[in-house]
């Protein structure tokens, strides 16, 4: 299992909120100016209902990224976070 999952999964099983939170701030230890960091952070923060917190670094990723596309997802991110909405991964069946 990829440490993601604990933060993102849609099966309420497999999500860990406070072991994808450990994990996350390790990474943002390593690397605290990183949008793609700081939005995984920010995901772990919602999914644990820290939303504030979650707002807080979601916006700080925004800033920080100077890619349109990825800045466009992180900013859909962030109005979840504003919603009280944690971000959890969507999966697809091909049928």
């Amino acid at each position: 299992m990829s440490d993601k999952s604990y933060q993102t999964s849609p099966d309420a099983e497999v999500r860990d909120a406070h072991r994808a939170l450990l994990l996350a701030e390790e990474e943002r230890r390593r690397s605290p100016n990183d949008p793609k960091v700081l939005d995984a952070v920010a995901a772990c923060h919602a999914s644990a209902g820290d939303f504030d917190k979650a707002i807080e670094l979601q916006t700080e990723a925004v800033n920080l990224c100077v890619d349109e596309t990825k800045s466009s997802l992180l900013l859909s991110r962030l109005q979840l976070y504003r919603n009280q909405q944690p971000y959890l991964e969507h999966t697809s069946h091909v049928r």
